[in-house]
C-alpha cells in the first residue's frame, strides 16, 4: 500500500513529502517498511509540494548518439577536392554514397573483417549515414559488372581529355 508521509525536518524546519510502501506482515503481526522515496517538499506559503529535483526526461524524448568523426571528416575532405564522390556517382548511380562508406571503413579499419562493418558504421559518422549489412557489403564489392566498368571509364576519360 502506497501512502505519502510528511515529515518535518528538526534542523531547518522545513516539511518533506515521502511515498512510502508498506506492507502488513501477518506472521509478526507488523507493518513492514518496503520502499521509501522522496517526493519534494511542503512550499510554506501556497502549502503544495514542490519537487525537489528536476524529473528525468522519459525515453521517448529523444535518442542522443555520439559518433567518431575526425578520421571519416579528412576523407571526406579528400573525396571532395579530388571530385572523387561526383566520379562515383556516375560509375554507382545510388550507390555511391554505400561505396564511399565501405572505402572509408577499410581505410580506418585496415585489417578487420567486412562483417564488424555494422559496428564501425554504428560508431563513425559516414557518408551513407546507414547500417550496411555484410551481404550489401558484398553486393556493392561484386558490383563490377560491365555497366558498372562502362560507367566508370566513361566517367573518368572527359576528366582526363
Amino acid at each position: 500500500m502506497k501512502k505519502q508521509i510528511k515529515q518535518r525536518d528538526k534542523r531547518t524546519g522545513r516539511v518533506y513529502v515521502y511515498e512510502t510502501d508498506m506492507e502488513y506482515d501477518p506472521a509478526s503481526k507488523k507493518t513492514l517498511l518496503r520502499n521509501r522515496r522522496l517526493i519534494g517538499h511542503v512550499d510554506d506559503a501556497t502549502g503544495e509540494v514542490v519537487a525537489n529535483r528536476p524529473t528525468r526526461a522519459s525515453l521517448d524524448s529523444g535518442r542522443s548518439t555520439r559518433l567518431f568523426v575526425g578520421a571519416t571528416w579528412l576523407l571526406d575532405q579528400a573525396v571532395d577536392q579530388l571530385g572523387l564522390r561526383e566520379d562515383l556517382e556516375k560509375a554507382l548511380p545510388g550507390m555511391a554514397e554505400a561505396f564511399l562508406s565501405l572505402a572509408y571503413y577499410l581505410v580506418c579499419e585496415d585489417r578487420s573483417p567486412m562483417r564488424r562493418f555494422h559496428r564501425w558504421g554504428a560508431t563513425h559518422a559516414h557518408p551513407f549515414g546507414a547500417p550496411i549489412t555484410s551481404q550489401q557489403a558484398s553486393a556493392l564489392l561484386t558490383a563490377g559488372d560491365e555497366t558498372v566498368q562502362r560507367n566508370a571509364v566513361s566517367a573518368a576519360v572527359p576528366a582526363a581529355q
